[in-house]
């Protein structure tokens, strides 16, 4: 099935225009020079990876990933596996220790373009070297520049609400006996849901997520 909600439609044969670039540059760049309380390096720095990174949405406008605190995770994963073993997906993913879990879910949801295949470009960047903010793509913003503390906490939120709608369909009294969770099964998923408060567990989602660019590495390999 095409996944069509969280996608840009492809719109190549569309010129771009100065509405465009004001928007996707422009406004970026200046707000990020309002905003900037380092040094003059660190400001060149950051708009120069925006910059970088608009290019890439101009030149790839049918494959961009947008990234919002209103994603459903779960919805984005039924896409491309279907409802059934998207519960089951989660349901693993839950009661995997630690990120990995996360982590499938996270790729799963923002790494595959419309047509199933993995994504040419980043959906996100850090801004600078410091590692301490990002730029990615909102439907209703646009591109968009956000501190990584921010950031982390977007991810921790809609992975948390992703579990949570999944722990109450297999928890509800209607629920089929045969998929129900045991008590173990329980105690393990709060838990998970728990680590996504904590602030270095959050941390160590991002050092090990797969969405950002990070220094000398390519998707393209």
């Amino acid at each position: 099935m095409k996944k069509v909600e969280h996608q840009v439609q492809s719109n190549t044969n569309r010129p771009v225009t100065l509405d465009d670039l004001n928007r996707l540059i422009v406004q970026p760049v200046m707000k990020t020079l309002q905003n900037c309380k380092e040094t003059l390096q660190d400001s060149t720095e950051a708009i120069y990876t925006i910059v970088r990174y608009c290019n890439q949405v101009i030149n790839n406008n049918s494959n961009i990933i947008y990234i919002d605190p209103t994603d459903d995770l779960f919805q984005m994963v039924c896409y491309s596996m279907g409802r059934k073993l998207a519960i089951d997906f989660v349901r693993n993913s839950a009661l995997t220790p630690d990120i990995e879990g996360d982590l499938r879910i996270l790729d799963q949801s923002y790494m595959i373009n419309d047509y199933g295949d993995k994504v040419t470009i980043f959906p996100v960047m850090f801004t600078n070297s410091k590692c301490n903010a990002v730029v990615y793509t909102s439907r209703i913003r646009g591109i968009k520049t956000e501190s990584l503390s921010s950031f982390k906490n977007m991810i921790a939120s809609l992975l948390s609400n992703c579990y949570s709608n999944i722990f109450s369909r297999l928890t509800h009294p209607d629920r089929n006996k045969a998929t129900a969770l045991d008590d173990h099964e329980i105690t393990l998923w709060l838990q998970h849901q728990d680590n996504l408060m904590n602030d270095e567990y959050k941390q160590k989602i991002i050092d090990n997520m797969t969405i950002i660019e990070r220094p000398n590495v390519s998707l393209a390999e």
